[in-house]
């Protein structure tokens, strides 16, 4: 259809509709929606969304159907969510107003939707999430962020999200978090803040959230983990950390974590001839990680760094595993003490020079 308004009561007689859908027309917010004649009407499900002009969220309508379970908005032209917004809604469980253009939304947006549990927000122009931005969806455990334009994180934009299970951050700006952020999120799961410009993970930024199993910072910029950074986790699977420059994982960065848990990271030393200090750090960073299995640990040009692995071995007991498709069995038994740490080579002439060297320093090899 291509509706472009509804009269005045032109729904007069439909008092038992649970069901309205209204996508794909060309409503838009100078249009009457006083289409109902009664003043309650008992919608559980109101769609609204792909191609509709709506500017705002159309409250007049709103008002009248406070038995709603389901709204939709997605694919409208929102620019802001205002307070109060949706404050007749109190039994709504699923709120979705992906691809708008909303770029503010006012403190008490969500006053009223104490039963929501799952909000879609993502591919809207949003730089900012205020302080206390949630605080009144205590039964929300789906928050999607992702494809925002937020740029920065209030410490306390999460707060009184006491239900949340899985909140979604990937594709955003983001260039840091301060500690605690994530504070009483006691039934979190799932964090995935993937493409950000993270470039330090600062102290208890993830700490003590007793239910948290996975953590996926994967492409963003980090090149520092502060002590404390991940602690107090005792449910924690993953931390994926692949595809970040990472070059100083401070000691007890990863204290009192699961010993089932798989870290999957990205180590870079590209010196051609690594210093003392690069060899300290990269036998701190292995040690700081033995109690864990690292699934990727993945040192550019390796074989121009065996010194560095010369000192791990050194610090720390492990195990190398190859998962290139390059056939190194070799490598992995001779570095068969070690715990977990996984390298590449680009070629098969790499992985020789890489074995020469290795055999050159003395290592056993197993055959």
């Amino acid at each position: 259809m291509n509706l472009e308004s509804i009269q005045t009561y032109a729904l007069f007689n439909l008092i038992n509709l649970t069901d309205l859908n209204l996508r794909r027309n060309k409503l838009e917010n100078n249009v009457s929606f006083d289409i109902f004649s009664m003043h309650v009407v008992p919608l559980i499900r109101l769609t609204m969304d792909h191609r509709n002009q709506l500017t705002e969220v159309p409250t007049q309508l709103l008002e009248k159907c406070p038995y709603l379970l389901y709204l939709s908005f997605e694919f409208n032209q929102l620019k802001s969510l205002k307070s109060f917004s949706f404050r007749n809604l109190n039994l709504l469980n699923d709120l979705v107003l992906n691809d708008n253009r909303i770029e503010w939304i006012e403190t008490n947006a969500f006053y009223g939707l104490g039963e929501l549990a799952s909000i879609s927000i993502y591919n809207n122009p949003i730089r900012r999430l205020e302080a206390f931005l949630f605080r009144h969806l205590i039964k929300l455990e789906f928050l999607l962020l992702q494809q925002t334009s937020i740029e920065s994180i209030d410490k306390c934009t999460f707060s009184g999200l006491t239900s949340l299970k899985d909140v979604k951050m990937s594709n955003l700006f983001i260039e840091s978090l301060a500690g605690f952020t994530f504070e009483n999120l006691d039934k979190l799961e799932s964090i995935h803040i993937f493409r950000n410009e993270l470039k330090t993970i600062r102290a208890y930024t993830f700490f003590n959230i007793t239910r948290l199993a996975n953590i996926i910072l994967f492409s963003n910029r980090i090149e520092t983990i502060e002590a404390d950074s991940f602690n107090h986790l005792p449910n924690l699977e993953r931390i994926d950390l692949r595809m970040n420059p990472i070059r100083c994982i401070e000691m007890n960065a990863f204290g009192e974590l699961p010993t089932r848990g798989i870290i999957q990271i990205n180590m870079f030393i590209v010196n051609n001839d690594p210093n003392a200090d690069d060899m300290k750090q990269f036998g701190e960073i292995v040690r700081s990680l033995r109690h864990f299995i690292v699934k990727k640990l993945v040192v550019a040009n390796l074989y121009q760094n065996i010194r560095v692995i010369n000192t791990a071995y050194a610090n720390a007991n492990a195990i190398i595993q190859e998962e290139n498709e390059i056939n190194c069995q070799l490598v992995i038994k001779m570095f068969r003490k070690f715990k977990i740490l996984s390298y590449h080579t680009s070629s098969d002439m790499e992985a020789k020079m890489f074995i020469s060297k290795c055999i050159s320093m003395d290592f056993e090899v197993a055959l």
